[in-house]
């Protein structure tokens, strides 16, 4: 599993860097959601503070916070999924060191047209 964050370091645009973890084939985001009375849902990513992170403060723009989702290896899901203590699920709430992590360049690839052509997209 992979997340993917903006990175400018190479100029005014960004490019999408492709982060995972080293040796970890899949990890979770913790999270929140709630099911609504009226039948809709709504969730969101947990996401800390990344100023004083090596990899994730290298990410979004700058001048901008730095923010980094929360992974969670899959050694953790149980415990995450299961906590009912606010005092343990805030435990959970931590970036994981950055020697753990792996990231690279992954530019979005050109769209193809309905003729067949390619199409740049911008972001």
């Amino acid at each position: 599993m992979v997340v993917y964050e903006p990175n400018y370091e190479a100029g005014p645009k960004s490019v999408r860097h492709k982060i995972c973890l080293k040796d970890k084939p899949a990890f979770g985001i913790a999270g929140l959601w709630r099911d609504w009375p009226d039948g809709t849902h709504s969730f969101t990513m947990l996401t800390v503070n990344a100023e004083h992170h090596s990899l994730m403060n290298r990410m979004h723009k700058p001048g901008s916070e730095k923010r980094g989702v929360v992974k969670l290896p899959s050694e953790e899901w149980d415990d995450w999924l299961t906590c009912r203590d606010p005092e343990k699920a805030r435990t959970f709430l931590r970036l994981l060191p950055a020697e753990y992590m792996e990231a690279e360049p992954a530019p979005v690839p050109p769209r193809k047209g309905r003729d067949g052509s390619s199409k740049q997209v911008l972001g």
